[in-house]
């Protein structure tokens, strides 16, 4: 497959402030579901960096490589649902034994450096009790940041404009770089309904024209499907947030101080393992009700930040 090198890094002035900005956070450690509901619950002291619409970008890094192998780091489970476990197999394929599961929110998995590539899949083996090892699917993993580090990362504002500018520009092949080659990109229409994933494939790189209709889950109140393409029901609800912005870490921003509020929201469960930031479109005086955040969350491959999901946050009733 061929990649188009990206335009990227901000205004060398504007990057400068984004990095120096002290965004709020609550803990010190990943994002435990304990963290993850304080921080939607509670509205934080987060710092409000407001970036403009057009954005001038210089090349200064190489086309993401698809990676062969995590770095040995420390590990996570993320995208198991809460009443699932992450399946350990004796052996990299779907068709092996199933040697043991762990629990979906588990943290401090070691690595054994041992990896493959199998059916498509990547594979990862980590250790267990009594110096027993097992295969785990690697888009189930995610090194473990620290939430300080996290939000100190300045490949992680870098990494948002460039997500700005894929929606603006419809660069499939931008955003397939920034996206995390093995998980992929998981949407979700509203944290509440279920995610859409779009592997890293060509399918991912042809986004912004698919013609493929999902169900993206259901409306609030009537119930009825939400199905339709990626440009048709996604891509305007992404647009809505390109026209003015803040960004936030670790904090799902829904203009609580302006009067705006979307009754309970939440963090996905299957993603309290993943840092993440909101980027958020306040309402218009008189219209308080009208705002909207989009969450992103990454993960790590090794010391590198890539995207791998998206979650919208509105006014509901």
């Amino acid at each position: 497959m061929k990649f188009r090198k990206p335009g990227i890094v901000l205004d060398i002035g504007l990057f400068i402030f984004l990095v120096s900005c002290n965004l709020s956070t609550t803990s010190n450690n990943i994002p435990s579901t304990e963290a993850i509901q304080v921080h939607t619950q509670m509205p934080l002291e987060a710092t409000e960096v407001l970036i403009p619409t057009e954005i001038v970008f210089t090349p200064t890094m190489e086309p993401t490589a698809r990676p062969i192998y995590l770095m040995n780091q420390p590990l996570a489970v993320v995208s198991v649902m809460a009443d699932d476990f992450l399946k350990v197999y004796s052996s990299p394929g779907i068709e092996q034994s199933i040697f043991t599961q762990l629990a979906p929110n588990t943290l401090h998995i070691e690595s054994t450096g041992d990896a493959e590539w199998v059916d498509g899949q990547y594979w990862v083996k980590i250790k267990l009790e009594n110096n027993t090892g097992g295969w785990v699917q690697a888009k189930n993993l995610t090194s473990m940041i620290d939430s300080s580090v996290f939000c100190n990362d300045p490949q992680i504002p870098e990494l948002i404009s460039r997500t700005i500018q894929a929606i603006n520009h419809r660069d499939g092949n931008l955003l397939m770089e920034i996206t995390s080659p093995i998980h992929g990109l998981e949407i979700r229409h509203e944290w509440w309904n279920p995610s859409v994933n779009f592997p890293y494939d060509d399918s991912l790189a042809r986004i912004f024209d698919d013609p493929v209709s999902y169900e993206w889950g259901i409306l609030q109140g009537s119930g009825d499907v939400i199905r339709g393409a990626f440009p048709e029901i996604i891509l305007p609800l992404l647009d809505d947030i390109t026209i003015r912005y803040s960004i936030h870490c670790n904090y799902l921003e829904q203009g609580l101080a302006a009067g705006g509020t979307a009754g309970f929201t939440e963090w996905p469960f299957e993603y309290s393992n993943l840092n993440y930031y909101s980027i958020y479109r306040s309402a218009e005086a008189g219209d308080e009700l009208n705002w909207r955040t989009w969450a992103i969350g990454f993960v790590y491959i090794g010391e590198k930040p890539y995207i791998t999901v998206m979650v919208q946050y509105h006014w509901e009733l």
